[in-house]
């Protein structure tokens, strides 16, 4: 198999910014799109990946994990300029398993490459079965990157603090690349976080200091992440 989409819902994600069952729509219609997409759960939802399996041929669970917070230090410093409601601690370390997932997803799939995808991105796409077409044809398509590829919102000559601002080099939302990058990527990450603690930010942000590891286009928090890649 060419490319296999990983996603992953957590039941604390964002406290009340967006409920569960919002995400559950949303990922409703990245399933009907038909793509192969292998997820990471929560274990408080295994009845939800249950119905999942159930009514999508695409969709598996591969495993029920937990949050790794193992880096966590006390006192801990979240950046200045956050929403409160969303950029919790809990948010910042769900992010942050992205490339921990993608690393366990290459280690255990037969692909030759992986894309992340957030459970949640179609509240970002305004055309809906434009959206779920370009997925087909990113299944579809031969990736020969040596990097991982990412839509960024801004050049990559803006400059931020990022330990108290966001930074949108990066979207975050999808991440195409050979299996074997991912393993790379997250040692240095986890390197990243560790060695900065008690600081924590937003896994954009860690991403700004391995540019090594990606390819950026642009995009931005809308369609053009599927319109600008395909």
């Amino acid at each position: 198999m060419g490319l296999i989409f990983i996603s992953a819902l957590f039941s604390h994600g964002g406290g009340s910014y967006r409920s569960i069952d919002k995400y559950k729509e949303q990922f409703a219609l990245l399933a009907e799109s038909g793509v192969q997409i292998v997820l990471y759960m929560d274990p408080a939802l295994k009845p939800y990946a249950e119905e999942l399996e159930a009514t999508y041929k695409n969709v598996r669970v591969a495993e029920f994990v937990s949050v790794d917070r193992s880096f966590l230090t006390d006192p801990l410093f979240l950046p200045r300029n956050r929403n409160e409601k969303k950029d919790t601690v809990e948010y910042f370390c769900i992010q942050l398993m992205k490339l921990k997932l993608l690393t366990h997803a290459a280690e255990t799939l037969d692909c030759s490459h992986l894309a992340w995808i957030d459970f949640g991105i179609f509240h970002v796409f305004q055309d809906v079965p434009r959206a779920q077409e370009l997925l087909r044809r990113i299944v579809q398509r031969d990736w020969h990157s040596g990097k991982i590829l990412s839509p960024g919102c801004w050049p990559k000559e803006r400059v931020c603090d990022i330990w108290n601002d966001i930074s949108w080099q990066f979207c975050g939302g999808l991440l195409i690349g050979e299996k074997s990058l991912f393993t790379k990527a997250y040692k240095r990450q986890d390197c990243l976080v560790r060695s900065n603690m008690p600081g924590l930010t937003w896994e954009v942000n860690y991403w700004t200091l391995m540019p090594e590891f990606f390819t950026v286009y642009n995009a931005d928090h809308d369609d053009r992440i599927l319109t600008n890649l395909t």
